[in-house]
């Protein structure tokens, strides 16, 4: 990869970790933007508590590592149910597994991206996912209070050029999960006889009211 590695990027710099412990590679605060292209999807293959526990240690060494005041932490994720349920779970709803969470705001914003012409993947929506990192004085009542009236709040833009709407937890997954559905279900539709009646039954396997 060092060898081809462009010319005018002579400052890139490549190295190979862990990114559930990269203590031995970089120190605290020490970026102002992680991007993860397909890390977490690859790693969030199921919902195992092993997966879940890898995902969990993974996040808290991306805000280790992010600098306190407005680092970002940018996430490309196709959003499968339990893909963003974890990401939620860790970063939304309060717990005791995000360690840097007591101490930090994090404001998530969740854009939805634009049909990219040539891209394989077509069964699922594609998304930016941006969660900023924010310190707050714990000793300052104040700000504590911020932080509890703001962490259940997920802002989403389904475009670029949409206005941005905020949901709580609950509502975030399930307008995402809604989207998703009608991403998969749309194409269909499109291909029947426009003259032809047809009837649709949509259930939530998952669900007990079915």
């Amino acid at each position: 990869m060092e060898e081809n590695k462009p010319k005018d990027l002579k400052n890139l710099v490549y190295k190979v970790g862990d990114v559930t412990d990269l203590k031995k590679l970089y120190p605290d605060e020490t970026f102002d933007v992680i991007v993860d292209k397909g890390t977490y999807d690859a790693i969030a293959t199921d919902e195992r508590e092993s997966t879940i526990k890898m995902c969990q240690a993974y996040f808290n060494e991306a805000i280790r590592t992010l600098k306190n005041k407005d680092g970002v932490f940018i996430i490309v994720s196709l959003l499968q149910p339990h893909v963003l349920k974890m990401l939620f779970d860790f970063f939304v709803l309060e717990n005791d597994v995000n360690l840097y969470q007591k101490t930090n705001l994090f404001q998530v914003k969740v854009l939805k991206i634009e049909n990219i012409e040539g891209y394989a993947e077509k069964q699922f929506l594609k998304y930016f996912v941006a969660i900023k990192k924010n310190f707050i004085d714990v000793s300052n009542p104040k700000m504590v209070d911020m932080r509890a009236k703001l962490q259940d709040s997920v802002g989403i833009k389904d475009s670029a050029l949409e206005k941005e709407e905020f949901y709580s937890y609950t509502q975030a997954i399930e307008k995402i999960k809604v989207d998703q559905q009608i991403f998969m279900i749309a194409p269909t539709i499109k291909l029947l006889d426009p003259g032809r009646q047809i009837e649709m039954h949509c259930f939530d396997y998952k669900s007990k009211d079915n």
